[in-house]
């Protein structure tokens, strides 16, 4: 996970995507509940800010896809590089548990908003003696809705992450030749 954080700060850099300086908002949403994650996301906008200066970017969801499954693993996928990870999400302190299965890497995310359609988490990383404060939007691109999930058996929900396209699909394509 912690590649995750660099390579998404690269990806957003590298991406061309429009930027403009105006500060994220800091109302909390619904906090949603633990099965509502279930399903594979897509980064669609995030907020950096570091060493004084902020920035909002628009993302294509296919840099950076997320998979929460039910059994409490998650996978993220960006850029021809997947990361493993255990997850736990607790909606009373609203914080997003993570845990790199390579490195033990521990991340707390504060998640902001969690709705059927969309989460936004607020953390922190600190990367090559820098500090950065990361809002980060996740838009759902494939799963289902929390009544669905509970209605079915767990093991139907998705465990294979979506597939990149786009940009980040040929970035893909150009590093496997």
């Amino acid at each position: 996970m912690r590649k995750f954080l660099f390579l998404t700060f690269l990806c957003v850099s590298l991406s061309g995507a429009a930027c403009s300086d105006k500060d994220d908002n800091n109302g909390d949403g619904p906090a949603g509940s633990v099965e509502m994650l279930y399903g594979t996301w897509g980064m669609s906008h995030m907020y950096v800010e570091s060493m004084g200066h902020g920035e909002d970017v628009d993302v294509d969801a296919s840099i950076s896809t997320l998979t929460f499954r039910s059994d409490g693993t998650a996978t993220e996928r960006q850029s021809g590089a997947t990361a493993y990870a255990t997850w736990s999400y607790n909606p009373g302190t609203r914080i997003l548990h993570l845990k790199d299965s390579n490195y033990g890497t521990e991340y707390d995310w504060y998640v902001k908003s969690l709705t059927e359609s969309q989460f936004v988490v607020d953390f922190s990383v600190a990367e090559g003696g820098v500090e950065m404060r990361m809002v980060v939007t996740y838009d759902r691109i494939a799963g289902r809705s929390a009544a669905e999930v509970s209605a079915a058996p767990a093991a139907s929900v998705s465990d294979t992450p979506a597939e990149l396209s786009g940009w980040a699909k040929s970035i893909v394509e150009l590093n496997e030749k």
